[in-house]
This record gives C-alpha cells, structure tokens and sequence, in this order.
C-alpha cells in the first residue's frame, strides 16, 4: 500500500488533532510528542494489517467497532487499499476516513489507557524492550517478517496500542530465551507459531502490558502464569 504524502500528513494532522481534543492535557509537540508518534505507528500497522488481510476483515469485522462503524471499516478498506491515490479528490470519502481515524483513535486512546503505565522506579526482572540481542542468524528481512507476524495477531486479537513495542519483546525475549548458537530454517519456522500463540495469549491478559520509564524506555510485563502480575 503506497500513501502519498499529502494523505500521510493529512492522516497525521487527524491523529495530532483527535488525540489533543482527547486529553488537552497531553504536550503533544513537547513531553508527550512520543505518545502521537506511537499512535501513529499503531495507525500504520492497522492499515498495513487491513491491507494484508483485508479479505478476511471484510467478512469479519473487529467487534471494538460498533455496526455503524463497522460499515466504515469496511468502507476504508477499499479506499485506503483500493484507491488511495484518489482519496481526496471525492468529499465523501475523505468524510468517511476522517470520521474512521477519528474512532480509531478514541479506541487507540482507551487501549493505551489500559495498556500503559508510567513508572519511575524499576521493578525487578523487566525486560528491556529496547535491548539489543545478537541477531546475526537472522536477516533484516526475517525479522521484518516475524515483526509483521506477530504485529497481525496482537491487531487480530484486538491489541492496536503499542503493537510495534510487544512484537519487538516478544521476538527477541524467545530468540534469547532459546540460546542457539545456530538457526536452522526448522527452528526459525518453529519459532512463528510460538510467537503467535504468545501474541494472542497476551491479549487475555488483564492491565498494563507496557510500562514506560521516565527516561521513556520501555518493558514488558510477563502475561503468563495465570495473569500474574509479574514484570520481566
């Protein structure tokens, strides 16, 4: 899928505006810039997703929508899959993307509520979403593929918030955990279906997922062992 970039700042502009009617109190071109910028990634990966799978959506809506707005998800999946060089030359669909960004973001903004939390110290055993691990018997190209993977079934399964962050975690959080000197094709195969199952048994999961430390680095909450509120 290929936007022009009057539409990317367009789309951008309804994200920064919506979220700021949201929550005035959010200093979106100052502290709280790394809040829009999340969403922004979260609104890509949804409409990369509805893009790969957009067959399947049409039959099968995300129930986070209400039935009219439902009728909008499936309206924007063929004007932003089908006919996005176009977009704006026709009033009613721009109306129609701008009411769906507006409603995708009052739902993004609920998730993020749910899903983050804003920590000062750090508890013990968190893992370090940003940390680096030794991927040399992955290409960049296999990890993009695991990223989108993993990406479609956190969205499949309703997490639209932070999706970029938990699929990078989880990737590199099991390829650690693994301790391989080496790869085989098997085995990086194998890894596809754990990765899922782990995506979408962490959308079960009750609370914060991703906790932001106040030098905005970010870890991952351990979904597992009957929802416990452990952090690793």
């Amino acid at each position: 899928m290929a936007l022009s970039a009057d539409m990317i700042f367009w789309i951008n502009s309804l994200i920064f505006n919506k979220l700021d009617d949201i929550c005035p109190l959010l200093s979106l071109n100052g502290e709280d810039r790394k809040v829009y910028e999340i969403c922004i990634e979260d609104f890509k990966n949804y409409a990369n997703y509805l893009d790969r799978n957009h067959m399947k959506v049409d039959k099968q809506t995300s129930q986070e929508f209400l039935p009219s707005q439902q009728i909008i998800i499936e309206e924007i999946i063929s004007i932003i899959v089908e006919n996005s060089s176009s977009l704006t030359q026709n009033l009613q669909d721009t109306k129609e993307v701008e009411e769906f960004v507006h409603a995708w973001v009052q739902m993004w903004w609920k998730k993020w509520q749910y899903r983050t939390k804003i920590i000062f110290k750090e508890p013990p055993n968190m893992f370090n979403a940003g940390v680096r691990f030794n991927s040399d018997n992955f290409t960049r190209e296999e990890i993009g593929e695991l990223t989108h993977i993993v990406i479609d079934k956190l969205i499949q399964y309703g997490e639209i918030c932070c999706a970029t962050i938990i699929a990078d975690a989880l990737i590199k959080k099991d390829i650690q955990a693994a301790q391989k000197p080496e790869w085989t094709t098997q085995d990086k195969l194998n890894l596809i279906p754990r990765l899922q199952r782990e995506a979408r048994e962490m959308s079960y999961t009750h609370g914060p997922l991703v906790f932001i430390r106040a030098n905005k680095g970010y870890g991952l909450r351990e979904w597992r062992d009957g929802n416990a509120n452990r952090i690793i």
